[in-house]
Formats: structure tokens, sequence, C-alpha cells
């Protein structure tokens, strides 16, 4: 294996140095930045099988340049260490920053492929890049469910989170920006109130007479939230949580904390964890999202499956923006067609994700499972039920976890959370 990564190693300098001269003329792509993201881009496509796909590719393989995890221009001409690939116009946007990566093509088949990484090109400076955002779904009916999240949100220090995007139905806005107003006064980041329309593309209309889960809704957002974040990951929020541990953020990035009590993390080096609820837990989000991401072969469901068949919990959960881009892509519909399909495929937007990347050998490089010994817990003590009330506040802080979710439908009081938080 060490071998055969030397030698990807290689492959990449001549292909990064390449792509240094070829794009001189180009304002919005820096040299040393071309070079450097293509190097980071392929070096951590680490699985044997992706790495030799690059190092032997098959008669008709092609090398693609993607913006914003869609395809902007592939190479006919075949796929050498020494070839010179020029940037071409299509790929670079003069205009906002995007998320650049490299894709192979293998074979003459174009559903065949190996995706790299990708890194931001324009936008924020590497420092603000490492900070998190936070995406909240919410309806003028959540906002005041929302206020336990709220206000243990207002606990987080400074330069840890770039920014909070509440997406809301476009009658929604005005009143929630109301009433998100004097809770931003109190945060240490901005927080921007979104209309949901603005995620979705200039062509899309609701017929009339069409019904739409609202649930489907909130899925989608999450991951067409990626459109506007602007650092590398996001942290998916609903107003059924409450933020135990502020301080721990940063633990979300588990490589970050291996060798320090302090977890400071990279920019394109560092794994964002997820909690891996076990695909058998929900095994029709699992086989809603295979048909529709048009699979062709069985995924696997049973439990205990195998690290390729391990799972993905659900809200809160950390994405990575680029992967988030790269699902909606995969998806290959109109946001219309997608949001209606929920009556049809019963998926989720973690279901998606998950197997969107794993298809692309993406997931294992932007994502590790949480550790109880190293690193926070995403959430636990959580309530979903009537029959686990009333919620143990003492025990949900003591437990090292960054969150709780206390389900609505338990019939849970915000009220007496409030009161159980001040108590602790």
């Amino acid at each position: 294996m060490r071998a055969l990564l030397a030698l990807v190693l290689s492959f990449v300098f001549l292909l990064s140095s390449a792509l240094q001269l070829a794009v001189t003329n180009v304002d919005v792509l820096e040299q040393a930045r071309v070079g450097e993201l293509l190097q980071l881009n392929l070096t951590v496509i680490s699985s044997e099988s992706a790495s030799a796909s690059f190092l032997h590719p098959d008669s008709g393989s092609k090398i693609c340049f993607l913006v914003d995890a869609r395809r902007c221009h592939c190479f006919d001409e075949p796929l050498s260490a020494s070839s010179l690939l020029p940037l071409p116009a299509a790929c670079s946007k003069r205009e906002g920053a995007y998320w650049f990566s490299v894709q192979l093509l293998r074979g003459e088949a174009s559903d065949s492929f190996v995706t790299s990484t990708a890194v931001r090109i324009g936008g924020l400076d590497k420092q603000q890049q490492q900070l998190l955002t936070l995406v909240l779904p919410l309806t003028l009916d959540d906002v005041s469910r929302s206020l336990v999240l709220l206000s243990t949100l207002q606990q987080i220090p400074a330069q840890v989170v770039h920014e909070l995007l509440v997406f809301v139905p476009d009658g929604h806005q005005p009143l929630v920006y109301t009433a998100m107003s004097g809770f931003a006064q109190a945060c240490t980041f901005p927080i921007r109130v979104i209309a949901e329309s603005t995620l979705f593309g200039s062509s899309f209309s609701l017929p009339a007479n069409v019904f739409v889960y609202s649930y489907a809704v909130q899925m989608a957002v999450k991951l067409l939230a990626a459109r506007l974040v602007a650092t590398e990951f996001y942290l998916t929020l609903d107003a059924d949580l409450v933020l135990l541990q502020p301080l721990r953020l940063p633990e979300l990035f588990l490589s970050s904390c291996y060798s320090s009590n302090t977890c400071v993390w990279t920019y394109g080096t560092t794994k964002a964890i997820y909690q891996d609820e076990d695909r058998s837990v929900h095994t029709e989000w699992w086989q809603g999202s295979a048909r529709l991401l048009r699979f062709s072969a069985p995924i696997q469901l049973q439990a205990g499956a195998s690290a390729s068949g391990s799972g993905f919990g659900v809200t809160p959960s950390v994405l990575n923006t680029f992967g988030s881009l790269w699902t909606v892509e995969r998806i290959g519909m109109s946001e219309l067609e997608w949001l209606l399909s929920f009556g049809e495929h019963v998926w989720s937007e973690y279901t998606l994700y998950r197997l969107a990347l794993d298809e692309s050998f993406l997931f294992e490089e932007l994502h590790e499972a949480e550790k109880l010994d190293v690193g926070a817990r995403l959430h636990c003590f959580d309530v979903w039920f009537s029959a686990q009330l009333p919620w143990p506040a003492q025990e949900a802080y003591a437990s090292g976890c960054l969150f709780s979710v206390l389900q609505s439908t338990s019939g849970i009081s915000p009220s007496l959370v409030l009161k159980q938080i001040k108590q602790r």
C-alpha cells in the first residue's frame, strides 16, 4: 500500500505541476493554490482500488474537472502522468467562490468513476474556512420550541462558528427574522434567515394542487444548504435539540484531537465524526435512497455489517459541503422531481449522502465514526417517546455528549427543559 501511495504522490506532483503552468492566465486561480489543491485532492484517495484506478486507467478512461460537484470539462486524450491538462474556460468561474475537484471516468461507462475531495477557490481565507457553519431548517410554528436550542447556541465561544443559516418557508421569513433579531445580538456569530426558495433552481415552481411532504422539503434543505455554505463542513440542526457542550464543538473533527487535549483542525486534512446508526434500523430509508440513486446492486442492510455497510445517524450531523453538493448532483433530477419522489421512495438526506459518497470512494476520506475514548459523541440521553420522560438533564450534561435530541412529539415541555438547564 505504501508503494502504491508513493506512485500516486508521484503522479499527483506531475499533474499538479502541469496545471500550475496551465492556469497562469486565469486570475481567479492562484498558481500555488492549484498545485496545493490537486496534491491534496488526489492523495486523499487512499482506497486501494481507487488509487489503482488512477495509476492504471482502463482504455478510454478520462480525467474530468468538477466545479461545485458538476463536471465542467472532461479531457478526451489518454491519461498520462506527464500530460499537460489546461484549465478550460468552462471550469473557471469568474464570479464568487466555488469548490474544485478532479474525477476519473473509468473505461467507456460514464457511470463508473472515482472522485477526489474538493477545495474552495476564492471566498473565505483558510482560517475562516476552518470554522463551522450551522444549518437550521425552521418554520414559524417551530420558533417557540426552538428557544431551548437557541439559548444554548448563545453559549458558543467566538471563532468556532462562522454563521447560522436559518432556512424558512418564504412566507414565514419576515416573522422569523423578527423573532431571531433579539437572539442574534447575544451570539458570537451572525445569523441569516433565508427563504427556502433561494436554494432551489430559478426554474423551480410548485404546480397548483401538487402535494409535497413538508418533511421532504426540510430534509432536502439540509443537503441543498451546501449551495450557500462557505466553510468546509456544516452542522445540521433541528428545533428539538439542546446543545450541552458548546466548548467541545471542535471535537466534531475527531482527527484533530488525537494528540492534544485542544482540538485544532486543519483545512482539507480533517475528517468529521458521524454517529454510526446501523442500516438495519431504518431499512426503508436505505432501500428508498438506493432506488432514487438508481443503484443496480442491492446494498448491505443487515445488522452488524462491515465498514462498507455501516450507516449514518440522524440530526444533528456534520456534513461536508462538497459532499452534499456531490450528493445533490448524483441524484440527477430537478428539485421538484426529487421532492415529489418522496411518495414513491422513502429516502432521507443522510442515507442519500452516505450512499452517494460511498459509491464515489469519498465517504471514508471525509468522515470517521465517533469513538468513545476520543473526542465527543454527537448526541445521547435523547427523548423520543413520552415513556422516556422526564429528561435526565444532570446525566446528559455529565455525559460529555454534544447534544440531546428532545423530540417534541414526546410531549416534552420546552419551558421545563429551560428550567432544568438553569437548575443543573
